[in-house]
Order: C-alpha cells, then structure tokens, then sequence
C-alpha cells in the first residue's frame, strides 16, 4: 500500500507537466461550426460563415483556410455573407450587421435598430 502511494505520489505531478496547453479542433477539420453560407468571390477567393460567430476564408481556391471564430466576442451565428469584393462585405449576425473592409481579418459592428435578427443579406 506504501509503495502504491509513494508512485502516485512521485507520478502525479510529471502528468500534470507534460498536459497538453489550450483546446484545440481535432475532428472534424478544420473547424466543427456549422456552415451556413458560402460565397466564391473570385477564381481564388472563398468565405464561409457560421455559427458562433464563425468566418473562413480562403484565398488558394479551397486547398488552405484561414478560420476566425467569436468574432468580436458574438455568439450569434453569421447567417449569411455578402461581399462586394476580395476585401469589402457583410454578415448580418443577430440584430447587428457585420462589415469588413480587409476581407474578414476584423469586423465592425453596426446596430440596425430592429428587433428581429436578420437572416439574409443581398
């Protein structure tokens, strides 16, 4: 019994230094948000939005994203994306509508003064 002890013990303290830091997307890849726009803006250019505030893009034609979630800290979904260009669209996300001016890498928040969520943008 004393020598069970002394190894968990002597043990526990090297299991809590080689723990892992952080979470981190496992499975599946490359993020488990659900999706619920996708928009292709050029040849190259693809965004994706979704839940929790999630925003994808990629600028290789698909083979590479960068992913962006709890944008400003919301927890509302971006229910759509509409982009002008590679750099300049909207994402309406609760009663706020979303706009970036340098493709997705911050958001500004913008209130329109309604008390429905909007699911749409065009």
């Amino acid at each position: 019994m004393l020598k069970n002890t002394f190894v968990f013990i002597f043990l526990f303290p090297f299991s809590t230094l080689l723990a892992q830091n952080g979470w981190f997307w496992q499975n599946p890849l490359p993020q488990g948000n659900t999706l619920l726009d996708i928009k292709m803006i050029d040849a190259n250019t693809i965004t994706a939005a979704g839940g929790t505030g999630t925003f994808m893009k990629s600028s290789n034609s698909g083979d590479d994203w960068e992913i962006k979630h709890k944008i400003n800290d919301i927890d509302f979904s971006f229910d759509a994306l509409f982009f002008l260009d590679a750099s300049t669209g909207w994402a309406p996300a609760g009663i706020d509508v979303y706009k970036t001016t340098d493709g997705g890498s911050t958001w500004n928040a913008y209130p329109t003064g309604s008390f429905n969520s909007f699911e749409d943008i065009l």
